[in-house]
């Protein structure tokens, strides 16, 4: 039996949009608390997270996805300019503007996985960059949230991925295994 495939789907986030956030971030990390800080490289918008998968269902998984993903036109989503946290699970964020679109295509993505016989989890749909997490599961500072003042940018989604994501402890690197263009 092959090793199951860490997978989830997630909207890239161009590169100039991730040195922004990262630069409005900066100031935060001399700030004393103790936060394990995301590589921006790896900062992408989870649509829909499968965890383990078997490798069986990888071509109905990708045919299924580009049906449904190819049926939904372009658009654009903007990040809020102010951070957010999880005091249970010490998360530091930056959440988007509502996006209609983006949520359509989030109900579409799970309803898809489901269809297919693949859980998904079933929190809210919230999508953001996670920042930083807090160490040893501890509450990530109210102050720290509130000193964010971070770009209120926008950008246009040009297509949806599938993301395996290899754990290591230097932190997890993503790999696009395949990118499903929306309609022009």
């Amino acid at each position: 039996m092959s090793p199951s495939l860490r997978l989830f789907v997630a909207l890239a986030v161009p590169h100039s949009v991730r040195e922004a956030v990262s630069a409005a971030a900066a100031p935060l990390r001399g700030m004393g608390a103790d936060l394990a800080w995301t590589d921006p490289a790896g900062w992408h918008l989870t649509v829909a997270f499968l965890g383990q998968t078997d490798p069986a269902v990888l071509h109905a998984l990708t045919s299924a996805l580009t049906e449904v993903i190819a049926g939904f036109a372009v658009f654009e989503v903007q990040l809020r300019p102010i951070a957010g946290r999880n005091a249970r699970s010490g998360v530091l964020w930056v959440e988007l503007e509502p996006c209609e679109p983006l949520q359509a295509v989030s109900a579409a993505v799970s309803a898809t996985l489901g269809d297919l016989g693949l859980r998904t989890e079933e929190r809210a749909f919230r999508p953001h960059l996670t920042l930083a997490r807090a160490r040893a599961r501890r509450s990530v500072p109210r102050s720290l949230a509130d000193a964010y003042c971070g770009p209120a940018i926008a950008w246009t989604v040009p297509a949806l991925e599938l993301v395996r994501s290899h754990l290591r402890r230097a932190g997890a690197r993503y790999e696009t295994m395949v990118s499903f263009p929306l309609s022009s």
